[in-house]
């Protein structure tokens, strides 16, 4: 059932080099294979990131071979059977196969790791505590579907996903990740799970070399592409999921209305639905392309370059949220950014942001603070690299080594 896909002289010679070395860690990397460029697939990229730049000996276990983006030497195909592309209306088929799949996967990574890391937890995660016998750390993001007012139906869904930390941390060797404290009060308070099983990993954030350098060819081509075709100088960046679009919206319209701001609203996101929100903008009254510009899913160049070259970021992160990704990115270029008051933004964003109560005046009051006042906006881009730096992918991944080295010595 698993495939290598270094050749057996690369093996040997890895395993010389990495012989002196205290731990060999398995990454469960179905996430690249699943899920996209989604919250959680940039949170286990930032993890990645860190652990290749450490020590360790590291073997990556996939659902495919398309995860090519690290070059590894030590990639292991965990399934020859392409599981996480099963396609079908119901849950039920893909979680059976990833279920009868990991009990045997389980088996193998006794031998080949000594600590298991996994920066997702699903339900056929479970089938790890029949065969498992070395430590692993499973990861849940946030409690969205507890917390937040939503339809039974949607809350049913999440039902087995929230059982499966508890089931999991019942072993003595399995531990649950969250990004947050913010979240890790809200595990132990909703779901019962000991403080001490439950373990603070940050996401990691770094920038692409090439977006700290203004004159590359890739950051003019993208800068000169909104001046030229959409007359856009100076803007605000909006990077967040559909449910916030209608806060940013009215927060735009109270900035031309009670502050007579002039600017642009630049909104953008893999989930955001252009046709809703430009309705949303004309009931508002908001010329797009002048006051909102929507552009939906970006690549990941373009992303870098607009919260480059933004005047400034909007972070509208909730109580629900479980980090916030964003606003973090925003702060590792150099981007101010305003930020709601709630949720795990104090948290992470600390005073390397602008945080206002999550009140509709009080935020457009401190947009436009930070819009029209230099220093402030100065002194909020410099706070912001320095907060940034907290959450380099090196300094995560030495966090969560040390843990990992914490729980195999138990």
């Amino acid at each position: 059932m698993l495939a290598r896909v270094n050749n057996r002289t690369e093996v040997e010679s890895n395993h010389l080099r990495c012989e002196k070395m205290k731990l060999r860690v398995g990454f469960l990397g179905d996430v690249f294979s699943v899920y996209e460029r989604s919250g959680i697939y940039r949170y286990a990229e930032g993890i990645l990131e860190g652990l290749l730049q450490s020590e360790t000996e590291l073997i990556l276990f996939l659902s495919s071979a398309k995860m090519t983006k690290f070059r590894m030497k030590n990639i292991v195909i965990a399934d020859q059977f392409n599981v996480g592309k099963i396609q079908d209306k119901s849950n039920f088929l893909p979680n059976l196969a990833f279920f009868a799949r990991n009990l045997k996967l389980s088996s193998d990574l006794n031998k080949m790791v000594d600590v298991v890391y996994s920066p997702q937890c699903r339900i056929p995660d479970v089938s790890y505590i029949f065969n498992l016998r070395i430590p692993m750390i499973t990861t849940l993001h946030d409690l969205h579907a507890l917390i937040t007012k939503v339809s039974l139906l949607y809350k049913m869904r999440y039902v087995f996903r929230y059982m499966s930390p508890r089931i999991l941390t019942k072993s003595r060797k399995i531990f649950l990740a969250v990004p947050t404290n913010f979240v890790k009060n809200q595990v132990v308070r909703l779901l019962g799970i000991p403080s001490e099983k439950v373990i603070r990993i940050p996401a990691a954030v770094s920038p692409p070399s090439w977006i700290t350098d203004i004159h590359r060819k890739e950051i003019n081509k993208e800068s000169t592409l909104m001046s030229n075709k959409y007359g856009i100088e100076e803007y605000i960046m909006f990077l967040a999921r559909q449910s916030n679009v209608p806060t940013a919206l009215s927060l735009i319209k109270l900035l031309k209305t009670d502050y007579n701001l002039k600017t642009t609203l630049i909104i953008a996101g893999l989930g955001i639905d252009k046709a809703v929100t430009e309705n949303l903008a004309r009931n508002l009254n908001l010329k797009l392309k002048k006051d909102v510009l929507i552009l939906g899913a970006i690549s990941e160049q373009m992303k870098w370059v607009l919260l480059k070259e933004a005047r400034l970021f909007l972070c509208l992160e909730t109580s629900t949220s479980g980090f916030g990704i964003p606003g973090l990115e925003a702060m590792s270029v150099g981007t101010p950014v305003v930020a709601s008051d709630t949720g795990p933004t104090r948290e992470v964003l600390g005073d390397g942001a602008l945080l206002a109560k999550p009140n509709m005046q009080y935020m457009a009051k401190a947009l436009y603070d930070c819009f029209t006042d230099r220093k402030l906006s100065e002194r909020l881009s410099h706070k912001g690299l320095e907060r940034a730096k907290d959450f380099h992918p090196a300094r995560i991944a030495g966090h969560l080594l040390k843990i990992m080295s914490e729980i195999t010595s138990l």
